[in-house]
């Protein structure tokens, strides 16, 4: 027969990968590979390890850091505190990437879970020029380079999409120095998912309101972030090493960081743009505080003209009157009953002349007449003056 049969040797195989970073463990990989035969006359048939060379590929799969996202920011009602808190979801996630993906548990001495708040009143001014920087054209909450970086934004002035650079003593994103920092270590990380800031912690007496610092018009915001970082043992292969979640290009043996590995071009008409979606990145979160202040009382309208906000204003005035009403009227019939046998008293159609005068003492009439006639009568026992009753009629 001219029939030639010929074995198909494995071959050392490509050293390029796909990665499904959700399985994969960092370590060292040995790859290769052979087959085997099932067929009429070979059952389970391999090559031959002798005949053809085993060496294997290897792949070094370094640590992959936990990208943190976006930390909840509150603040309470009673405006007492700042509440920085992660969900359950970010918890396990973390947990999984440090516990299972990148290292043994037994690995970790302690996790340090970072927390950081910028506050309105250390932003950078002309009065505080040791402050935390905002864009000079700051457009508010919404604004791309306050809620991530590296960011790209649009400028108004130019009409370009332009890259934002704030990094800051070779360090990248918002100044950690110029922030408020809690730290909360351990290996439970569901009791690490929760800090609190208080006025005190800020060195107030009060949380300060972003209705009260202002930046390009509009008002300053709270940002806020975390990170994290690992303690390893002495007995792991990172032993002296800090596993930190900062983004950095130092290549310090001591410290393992997240890589800068986003990359920056330009269209035609200069706009930048990012090449690759998928990058490193810090995320902030951020919130505003507003001063509430209760509005005026709405004017009361009083129907008299008297009425006003202070009330009904009183137009009387009190006198030093020594009788009221009611004693003046009863002095009317204040009457001494010892001359009252030379009182005359006039009723119904017995009426004094216009010309009478009476007093509760003393009555006189002065009639006209032609007659005269002096009648003098005296009052026996009697010898005040004002108890003589003279009548003269002329």
């Amino acid at each position: 027969s001219n029939i030639i049969y010929e074995n198909n040797y494995p071959s050392i195989p490509k050293s390029v990968f796909l990665i499904d970073e959700n399985n994969l463990r960092s370590g060292i990989y040995y790859i290769g590979w052979t087959y085997i035969i099932n067929n009429t006359w070979n059952i389970n048939k391999i090559p031959l390890t002798e005949n053809y060379d085993i060496s294997l590929a290897s792949v070094y799969v370094p640590p992959f850091q936990y990208q943190p996202g976006n930390v909840n920011i509150e603040i309470q009602n009673d405006i007492s505190q700042v509440t920085l808190s992660l969900s359950n979801k970010t918890i396990n996630d973390l947990s999984r990437n440090i516990y299972y993906k990148n290292f043994d548990y037994s690995d970790i001495s302690q996790v340090n879970i970072h927390y950081y708040v910028w506050t309105p009143n250390t932003v950078y001014t002309v009065d505080n020029l040791n402050g935390w920087i905002l864009p000079s054209d700051y457009n508010g909450i919404n604004d791309i380079r306050i809620k991530e970086y590296p960011s790209i934004y649009y400028n108004s002035i130019t009409g370009l999409y332009e890259f934002y650079d704030i990094s800051y003593n070779g360090e990248l994103g918002l100044d950690k120095t110029k922030s408020f920092v809690k730290t909360v270590s351990g290996k439970n990380l569901f009791d690490m998912s929760k800090v609190v800031f208080t006025a005190t912690d800020f060195g107030l007496e009060e949380l300060p309101y972003s209705s009260d610092y202002y930046e390009n018009g509009q008002m300053v915001p709270y940002i806020a972030s975390w990170g994290y970082s690992l303690t390893m043992k002495s007995t792991s292969s990172f032993a002296n090493v800090t596993i930190t979640s900062d983004i950095s290009n130092s290549d310090s043996p001591n410290y393992i960081f997240r890589d800068v590995n986003w990359i920056i071009s330009y269209d035609s008409s200069n706009n930048a743009y990012f090449e690759n979606n998928n990058y490193e990145k810090y995320l902030y979160s951020s919130l505003i505080l507003k001063e509430v202040i209760p509005p005026p009382e709405p004017d009361v309208i009083y129907n008299s003209y008297r009425c006003g906000v202070g009330g009904c204003v009183k137009t009387t005035t009190k006198t030093k009157e020594t009788k009221n009403f009611i004693q003046r009227y009863a002095s009317l019939f204040d009457v001494d009953f010892r001359v009252a046998s030379k009182i005359n008293f006039y009723c119904n159609s017995s009426r004094p002349n216009e010309n009478s005068v009476i007093r509760n003492d003393v009555v006189s009439i002065n009639n006209n007449t032609s007659t005269n006639n002096n009648t003098s009568s005296t009052n026996n026992n009697t010898s005040s003056t004002n108890n003589n009753t003279s009548t003269n009629n002329n």
